[in-house]
């Protein structure tokens, strides 16, 4: 079990589960702690039946779903509100694009403990978190593609992805086959010079 973190410690996340076996995302929550929040999905605690089956299935197959951060945000009150706005953003988005989610009601609650902050958020609050991200991260969420999906395409490993999303060097071949498959994707063609990726 991953130890449960401090409050200091925590900041609002939106996550997705992604089923092994094809790539698709099956599931996106939020959560304040998400490692602890994906040990409960793994080992089957809370969550709704037909999660509960999905995990199961992969369980007996010796899976387990992969998770991906979608999108951070800090641990303030209204970074809670903007989150619950980028969970049901992140189902809608995703639901559109035709991916078989299984929570299609996104957030079930009301949370009327929070009723006193608007749903919809000034101008000084509605700040992207993706703002923080490389240009490629920002194109590869844009574009509705995972990284096990792109990484898959490209021919390289997830942790190849992962550098480039953290702006660290990589081989200048594999920075070159991560923008042609991400090109494919999108209605413009990139390069990692144009996106500004650090090779080796």
């Amino acid at each position: 079990m991953p130890k449960r973190l401090e409050w200091h410690e925590r900041c609002y996340q939106v996550y997705a589960l992604i089923d092994p076996r094809d790539n698709t995302i099956r599931y996106v929550g939020k959560s304040g702690d998400v490692q602890q929040r994906y040990y409960e999905h793994i080992h089957l605690t809370g969550g709704g039946w037909k999660e509960r089956e999905w995990v199961s299935e992969l369980k007996d197959l010796g899976l387990s779903p992969v998770l991906q951060i979608l999108e951070t945000t800090g641990v303030d009150d209204a970074s809670y509100m903007r989150v619950l706005q980028r969970e049901q953003y992140w189902i809608d988005k995703l639901l559109a694009m035709g991916a078989p989610l299984i929570n299609v009601s996104g957030v079930t609650k009301p949370y009327p403990e929070y009723s006193k902050f608007p749903l919809i958020l000034s101008a000084t609050q509605s700040v992207s978190c993706m703002t923080d991200m490389t240009e490629f991260e920002r194109l590869r969420i844009n574009a509705g593609v995972t990284i096990v999906q792109l990484a898959n395409e490209a021919n390289v490993s997830r942790g190849t992805i992962e550098k480039i999303e953290k702006d660290q060097p990589v081989r200048a071949v594999l920075a070159a086959r991560a923008c042609n498959a991400l090109s494919r994707h999108l209605v413009v063609s990139v390069t990692y010079e144009s996106l500004g990726i650090k090779v080796i």
